[in-house]
């Protein structure tokens, strides 16, 4: 908390993900308790399977080609960020190469 802005607040937002987190491992534990380690693991596998699937069907509703994005600091002489993403069927790719280039 010596290294924040605002301790008091801070402090509280770090408690409160501290005590998710344990209750986030309280559950999955439960869970593999309950149907297995093995079952656990397939429908973590089938729900990312799934999420890929979802996206890839939102991305295809995308005209294909490159797209731009550029924004820069307010501060005197900060680098811009510059992100380049490309749509090509149900593939996207995200490119911050360009970023910090003067």
């Amino acid at each position: 908390m010596t290294n924040v802005r605002i301790p008091d607040t801070q402090r509280g937002d770090l408690l409160s993900m501290i005590g998710a987190a344990k209750v986030g491992e309280r559950r999955i534990n439960a869970l593999v308790a309950q149907y297995g380690k093995e079952a656990f693991k397939g429908f973590i596998e089938d729900l990312l399977n799934y999420g890929e699937y979802m996206m890839r069907e939102e991305i295809t509703k995308f005209p294909h080609g490159t797209y731009r994005g550029e924004v820069c600091g307010r501060r005197e002489g900060a680098s811009p960020v510059i992100c380049d993403i490309t749509i090509d069927g149900s593939d996207l790719t995200v490119d911050f190469s360009a970023s910090g280039r003067w």
